[in-house]
């Protein structure tokens, strides 16, 4: 990476944004990514979206899948995130999680959860652009929608803060607490 990349990606790394998993059950077992590039698209119809670098070795075994599970992770959760954004390994070992009879896998205790199908998947610089059409959203009444979503701002020094998951390092050092906002009242959303 050249120094402006670098410098490039600490800036983009400042602005706040949730945490996601993005997961399906593939080659026998759950697969998943971290992301915090979860865009809320459309209501009409329900789009969101992530991005997913290139160099992943996860997202081949996912964006064929005919379901994929979106779960927003809650304050509580950074160890989730942390362990689906390191490279190599179980990622999904010590995380709760449960599938649906299609095949998403959803993060137990997340804030919110998507049951998604791929709608559009296009290339942008080093990443691709993956376009969702949600299928499923719990009711409000669920435990998970009272959680507060995880935040996170500033690439750190470790491998999951590379990849912008969380920065506990520097929110330390600077003693600000990163919080979400507060319970979602959305109600139960089914989408054909």
């Amino acid at each position: 990476m050249t120094a402006i990349e670098v410098e490039l990606r600490r800036v983009y790394g400042a602005y706040p944004t949730g945490v996601t998993v993005v997961a399906g059950l593939a080659r026998g077992g759950p697969a998943g990514i971290a992301a915090s590039s979860f865009v809320p698209v459309s209501l009409r119809p329900p789009l969101v979206s992530v991005c997913v670098a290139h160099t992943s070795t996860t997202w081949p075994a996912l964006r064929d899948l005919p379901r994929i599970g979106i779960s927003v992770l809650g304050a509580h959760q950074e160890d989730v995130g942390r362990r689906l954004g390191a490279r190599g390994g179980d990622r999904f070992a010590g995380v709760a999680w449960r599938s649906t009879p299609d095949g998403c896998v959803l993060i137990e205790d997340a804030a919110a959860w998507f049951d998604c199908t791929i709608e559009q998947q296009f290339r942008s610089g080093d990443h691709d652009i993956v376009v969702f059409r949600v299928l499923w959203t719990p009711p409000p009444t669920s435990p998970r929608w009272s959680s507060t979503p995880a935040v996170t701002a500033g690439c750190g020094r470790n491998r999951a803060d590379r990849e912008g998951v969380f920065s506990r390092e520097r929110n330390h050092r600077s003693g600000r607490r990163r919080t979400g906002g507060g319970r979602r009242d959305v109600g139960r959303v089914r989408f054909r």
